[in-house]
């Protein structure tokens, strides 16, 4: 049985209520402009006043149920379309995804980044052979620590970090406000 959960696929709405581009849901936006990419749909995201949970973005369904938290919405938005692989192909693959989404909640230190760089030192991506949801999680969460990533113990982290930057979906300057 369908549900209008199940439906949302054409619009991507995204409310949140922080001021600044450097406060927009990332996690969720990077994960809807990959899903705007496999179907055309278009990620909105619109500014609000008051929310029930602070100043967590959530989605409002067609039913008016809402679901709140950035990696949230960006896990249901990735369980939406299997087909892109960003939660693996399979059980195994998509409990790493959700360990590494886990760790990304912890404090970043000189330790963790030694241990990503040396888990990247043979691969392009944090999981298997394609772009994750865990990638775009810790993206996010380490893009404040860019500087950090530019001294030449963290070679591969820096080439990881380099080529997701490149992609399009991470391009952050052409985000639409509502």
């Amino acid at each position: 049985m369908s549900s209008p959960k199940d439906e949302f696929v054409d619009l991507v709405e995204i409310s949140y209520s922080r001021e600044g581009s450097e406060n927009l849901p990332l996690i969720s936006y990077i994960t809807s402009r990959l899903l705007r990419s496999f179907n055309n749909s278009r990620p909105i995201f619109t500014k609000q006043n008051i929310l029930p949970f602070s100043s967590l973005p959530f989605i409002t369904f067609s039913d008016g149920t809402k679901l709140y938290g950035d990696v949230s919405i960006a896990r249901f938005l990735a369980r939406l379309r299997p087909q892109l692989l960003l939660y693996g192909d399979d059980l195994f693959t998509a409990t790493e995804v959700d360990q590494w989404i886990d760790s990304a909640s912890n404090e970043v230190t000189s330790s963790t980044l030694v241990s990503l760089n040396t888990h990247l030192t043979l691969r392009t991506f944090l999981v298997g052979f394609n772009l994750s949801l865990a990638d775009i999680v810790l993206f996010v969460h380490l893009t404040g620590k860019k500087s950090e990533l530019t001294q030449s113990e963290y070679a591969h982290l820096q080439r990881w970090f380099t080529y997701l930057t490149n992609l399009t979906e991470f391009n952050t300057s052409n985000v639409s406000f509502v």
